[in-house]
C-alpha cells in the first residue's frame, strides 16, 4: 500500500524473454519532502496471449493492491495497439470519474519509444549497409583470437582502440547508432582486415562508409536527447518539448539534401513523427509552461518551430489556448 498524498505516473511494459511473457509495472511520484521516487511495483510472468484483457487485467491488479488506483495520474506504455486499448479498459474498470479530467490525460505514450520508431524507419532505408558493418562487427569479435588479431592490425594501421567493437540489440536504434559509432573510427583497421583475412567478406564499401558517416552526424543529436530522457535522477517533462521541436527544426532541414537516400529517411522519420506527437504534446506543452525557465513564450517558440510558421501566426494561438485551457481544467479539478 502506498500512502503518498500525491498522484503517481505509472509506466509498465510487457516483453518475451526466452519465450516467457514477463510484466513490469513502476510507480513514480514526488514524495512528501520533494524527492523524485520510483518503485517497482510488480514484476510478474504474463502468460499468453498478450492481449489487451491481459495487460489491463494485470495492471489493473497492481494498482488495486498498491491501493493507487485512485491516484492514477498517467500511464506511460510503448506505442502499439494493444497497449492503447488497454488503457481504455484501464480507464472504464477505474472509472472517469475518479480520474484527471474523467481520464482524457491517463494514457502517455513512452517519448523514448517514439523516437525510438522515428529513427528504425530511418535505418530501414540503409539496412544493406548496416547489415555489412554488424557483420563485420560480429565477425572480429565472435573469438578473442580474432579480437587480437583486429588490435594487431590496428597497431600496424596505427590507430588506437579507445573503445572495443560491440554488437547492437536490433530493436533498439540508439545501440545500432553506437555500433556505427565505435566503427567509424577503425575504418583503416577493417580495409586491412580485407587483405589479410580471406574469410572477412563483410566490408562496407566507399559509399556506405560515407553514408554510414554521414547518417552518425546527423542522429547524434537523436542520441543524445533519448539519453537525456532516459534520466532517472531528474525530472524529464520540461524538457521534452524544447528538444522535440529541435528535432522537427533539424529533419526540416535534412529534407533539403542532395543525398536523395538522405531525404528517403527523413520522410520516413517525419511520418512516423507526425503520426505520434500530436497524442502528446498536451501534457508535454503543460509541464513547458510550468517551467518558470519556459513558461508561455517558449510553448510559442517551439509550435512555431514545429509548424514551420511565425509565432504570431493564428495556428500557433490556437495550439497554445488550448494547452492554456488544458491547464486551467487540472487546477480546477485539484482545487475541488
Amino acid at each position: 500500500m502506498m500512502l503518498v498524498q500525491s498522484r503517481i505516473a505509472v509506466t509498465t511494459d510487457t516483453t518475451d524473454h526466452q519465450k516467457k511473457g514477463n510484466m513490469a509495472v513502476t510507480a513514480h511520484f514526488i514524495d512528501e519532502s520533494w524527492n523524485l521516487r520510483s518503485i517497482l511495483m510488480r514484476f510478474i510472468y504474463v502468460p499468453a496471449p498478450h492481449n489487451k484483457e491481459v495487460i489491463a487485467e494485470q495492471l489493473h491488479e497492481a494498482l488495486v493492491d498498491w491501493n493507487i488506483d485512485e491516484k492514477l495520474m498517467t500511464v506511460i506504455v510503448d506505442n502499439c495497439t494493444t497497449n492503447d486499448k488497454a488503457i481504455e479498459l484501464i480507464v472504464d474498470m477505474i472509472g472517469k470519474r475518479k480520474l484527471l479530467c474523467e481520464g482524457n490525460m491517463v494514457h502517455m505514450r513512452c517519448c523514448c519509444h517514439i523516437l525510438n520508431l522515428v529513427v528504425k524507419d530511418g535505418f530501414d532505408v540503409m539496412k544493406p549497409a548496416i547489415d555489412n558493418f554488424r557483420e563485420s562487427v560480429a565477425y572480429w569479435i565472435a573469438t578473442p583470437k580474432r579480437w587480437e588479431k583486429f588490435e594487431e592490425m590496428a597497431k600496424f594501421k596505427k590507430v588506437k582502440i579507445t573503445r572495443r567493437l560491440k554488437l547492437d540489440c536490433k530493436t533498439r536504434w540508439n545501440s545500432t547508432f553506437i555500433v556505427l559509432d565505435i566503427a567509424l573510427p577503425y575504418r583503416a583497421v577493417f580495409e586491412c582486415a580485407k587483405h589479410v583475412d580471406k574469410q572477412y567478406v563483410y566490408l562496407p564499401n566507399d559509399k556506405e562508409w560515407e553514408f554510414a558517416t554521414d547518417v552518425v552526424d546527423r542522429l547524434r543529436l537523436f542520441y543524445e536527447i533519448t539519453e537525456l530522457f532516459s534520466g532517472t535522477d531528474y525530472v524529464t517533462a520540461n524538457i521534452y518539448f524544447p528538444n522535440i521541436c529541435e528535432i522537427k527544426m533539424k529533419m526540416r532541414q535534412w529534407a533539403t539534401s542532395s543525398n536523395p537516400i538522405i531525404k528517403e529517411m527523413t520522410e520516413h522519420m517525419n511520418t512516423k513523427f507526425d503520426k505520434y506527437w500530436n497524442d502528446i504534446q498536451g501534457l508535454m506543452g503543460i509541464a513547458t509552461l510550468l517551467d518558470p525557465c519556459y513558461k508561455k513564450h517558449m510553448l510559442v517558440a517551439c509550435f512555431a518551430m514545429l509548424h514551420g510558421v511565425e509565432p504570431s501566426s493564428y495556428e500557433c494561438k490556437e495550439k497554445v489556448d488550448g494547452i492554456v485551457a488544458t491547464l486551467h481544467a487540472l487546477l480546477e479539478e485539484y482545487e475541488v
